[in-house]
Formats: structure tokens, C-alpha cells, sequence
């Protein structure tokens, strides 16, 4: 079963050995989203491998934008971590998204146009991802110090921006509003 209608998405499928539900949040707010699991019982969090119980197969999960799990009846062994963004080191705020190496990307969440600051100067080949990995724009950039950009044109969602350099690459989460 797929859902496509909405900001949240769900796929179920599996057979008589194990079921498997994937949910995502695909808006741009925080938001409590119904689990609709096909059965009650022991589940587990696949990127995780965090078991948790199912009595009441409707229960509530606070999802982030972007955000997506993918559960199952049975655990999967051996799987990477660090698979997914999300968890202790991953805010999503309207302030200045302030990197550890002094990038700085605002305002976050964006209505048409951004600014990074920070960046070594040079020439830059900007790539802007949507959720599915697909390239949405694509620009050369010149930065002196930053830039300004522009998503105008895009949809309200959470897109990826990777920065190329000579010598350098920058990564930055970005939500339309």
C-alpha cells in the first residue's frame, strides 16, 4: 500500500515472514503523525535497531521535516550507522544555521532567497537536492566572502545544497517555506 496524497507518506508491504512500514514526514513543520502499523505486536527501527512494542497500531510519532523511519517486524542485522541525519546532532531552527566550521546559511527556512557567509573565496558549482536525491537547480556561484541564492522557483520543501570548490565542498540542509 502507498500513499502518495499529503505531506506524510507511507508505504507497507511484507508477506507472512515479516511486514515492513516506511513513514515520512515530507512538509516543512514538526509534526505528531498516526503510525496506522498493519499489525500490533514487537517491532523494530531499522536504522536504529531500537525495538519498541505496538499495542495500539494508530499510535502517534513525533516525525521532523524530513524525517523518515523505516520499521519491520523482524531486526536487521548489520546495518550502517549514521544512515540517516536526524537525532542528537541534527536542529532544524529559524535562526542562522551556524556550521562548526563558521558557515553560516539563513534565514532557514527560506521564502525565495538565502545567504551564505563564511565560505573561502572562489568559484563554486551550487547543487541543490530535494529529499529523493534528485537535482532540482543547479548554478556557478562566485563568492567572496558567501553569496546570495535564490530558490524562488522551487517548491515549499527540504532540499540538500552542496557547494563544489576547487578545493573545497560545503553541505547545507535548506527548507522552503
Amino acid at each position: 500500500m502507498w500513499s502518495p496524497e499529503g505531506e506524510v507518506k507511507r508505504i507497507v508491504m511484507g508477506d507472512d515472514t515479516m511486514k515492513m512500514l516506511i513513514i515520512g514526514n515530507f512538509g516543512v513543520v514538526d509534526r505528531m503523525i498516526a503510525g496506522n502499523f498493519p499489525e500490533p505486536g514487537q517491532w523494530f527501527d531499522f536504522f536504529s535497531a531500537e525495538s519498541f512494542s505496538v499495542v495500539n497500531t494508530g499510535m502517534e510519532m513525533f516525525f521532523e521535516p524530513g524525517e523518515f523511519h523505516i520499521y519491520t517486524t523482524k531486526k536487521i542485522e548489520d546495518v550502517k550507522p549514521g544512515l540517516v541525519p536526524w537525532g542528537a546532532n541534527f536542529v532544524i531552527t529559524a535562526l542562522p544555521d551556524e556550521l562548526a566550521d563558521g558557515h553560516t546559511i539563513y534565514p532557514n527556512p527560506v521564502n525565495s532567497h538565502f545567504t551564505i557567509s563564511g565560505l573561502k573565496d572562489g568559484y563554486y558549482s551550487m547543487q541543490i537536492l530535494d529529499i529523493h536525491g534528485q537535482s532540482v537547480q543547479r548554478a556557478e556561484v562566485i563568492s567572496n566572502n558567501g553569496f546570495q541564492g535564490s530558490i524562488q522557483e522551487l517548491p515549499s520543501g527540504f532540499y540538500f545544497l552542496k557547494l563544489t570548490g576547487a578545493t573545497q565542498e560545503y553541505n547545507f540542509k535548506l527548507i522552503k517555506n
